[in-house]
């Protein structure tokens, strides 16, 4: 295709006027109408998506690196909300552009934003047709607990695996202990509904120790999630010697990521907001300060995080399920196969951890094949 388009697909079995319809993409807002006659070669495009219709919206911005889409009906209610990125299997002739994303069964609404794939259309994209990637899709995953991290004073913010619902769930449901304290708001994130929002009275930063017993929570299709024990706590500013680099994987095998990981001997509580990694070659001084987290991820004692460039990537890689274990950090830098030095350190780059690598640690046995018996 040789012009951006987003397409948008009426699941209904009634028609839909979206004459007064807005689209969110990242912080920018249009409305469809606009974009419907930007789209169209008749004067006086019809603003009605006909049942199980198909209607191709131009003349927005979309980021070639991915970003949240969201749309909304006439009264501001949200309708759907999916993010993109660039798949990570994809090959690198598909990510140089020209081809769409789609996703391959529409009636998986809150699988959206994890079933992108290229287009397998040679025209690049089938814009006001099925998908050339359409089939079924089954949801037997139940959502996990990621992580958390703090939001505003007293706001305590729980990251999903995948979009959740809080049907008939009410506040006494997420108690916190010592003291039996209850939320006084609960919400989901939105568009996305992959975080849920917990706001106390008092500041939860500020509380030395505290536990809660996280309910079942059901995604769109009715899988519940385990019930987790939430332990928390005042997180502290890392200092030298507080968090350790416990292994570093330099020189994979071909098509697997570089990962680093760190590990929490405790007994504190660490933000990754706080936290930063750097990469030097042998005698050479580091360039390049990496924040490992852009929002509140909270590091627990005892706890191990794998760091890597992509999560999903790492998790094919070694046949890992999902968890809250892998940070996919931003621009992760590259680690040379002749040796080098990993320095974790806080955001203003004062020194937490160094881990020294080299190509001659290595033992010669290590370079025999294994053999499956």
């Amino acid at each position: 295709p040789e012009e951006e388009f987003l397409e948008v697909y009426n699941r209904s079995d009634y028609p839909l006027d979206l004459d007064n319809w807005k689209l969110e993409v990242g912080t920018r807002s249009y409305f469809l109408g606009e974009l419907i006659q930007k789209g169209s070669d008749t004067i006086g495009s019809s603003f009605e998506l006909a049942p199980r219709g198909y209607q191709v919206l131009k003349g927005m911005a979309l980021p070639n690196d991915g970003t949240v889409l969201a749309l909304y009906n006439e009264y501001g209610h949200l309708v759907h909300g999916v993010s993109y990125s660039k798949p990570w299997d994809a090959p690198d002739w598909k990510k140089e552009g020209g081809w769409a994303l789609e996703s391959p069964d529409p009636d998986q609404v809150c699988l959206i934003s994890r079933n992108w794939t290229y287009a397998e259309d040679p025209r690049g994209g089938t814009p006001g047709a099925k998908n050339s990637t359409d089939a079924p899709v089954r949801d037997r995953e139940t959502p996990r607990l990621l992580y958390w991290g703090y939001g505003g004073k007293g706001e305590l913010i729980l990251h999903f695996s995948e979009p959740v619902r809080l049907t008939g769930l009410e506040r006494e449901d997420f108690k916190l202990n010592p003291g039996g304290h209850m939320p006084v708001e609960v919400s989901l994130c939105l568009p996305l509904a992959e975080q849920v929002l917990l706001r106390f009275e008092e500041d939860l930063e500020e509380r030395q120790t505290y536990t809660m017993d996280v309910p079942a929570l059901s995604d769109c299709q009715g899988n519940l999630s385990r019930k987790e024990i939430l332990q928390g706590g005042k997180p502290r500013l890392p200092a030298y010697g507080d968090l350790f680099v416990n292994e570093i994987m330099y020189f994979p095998l071909d098509g697997n990521p570089e990962f680093v990981e760190l590990y929490n001997p405790g007994p504190g509580y660490y933000d990754l907001q706080d936290l930063a990694i750097q990469v030097s070659d042998p005698g050479e001084v580091p360039d390049g300060l990496y924040p490992l987290s852009t929002d509140s991820r909270i590091f627990c004692p005892g706890q191990y995080l794998v760091l890597s460039s992509g999560s999903d990537w790492l998790k094919q890689a070694y046949g890992l399920v999902s968890s809250g274990s892998w940070v996919e950090v931003e621009h992760m830098p590259v680690l040379k196969n002749a040796g080098g030095n990993v320095y974790l350190c806080d955001r203003s780059g004062a020194r937490v951890d160094l881990a020294v690598y080299r190509e001659t640690m290595h033992m010669d046995i290590l370079s025999l094949s294994l053999i499956h018996i």
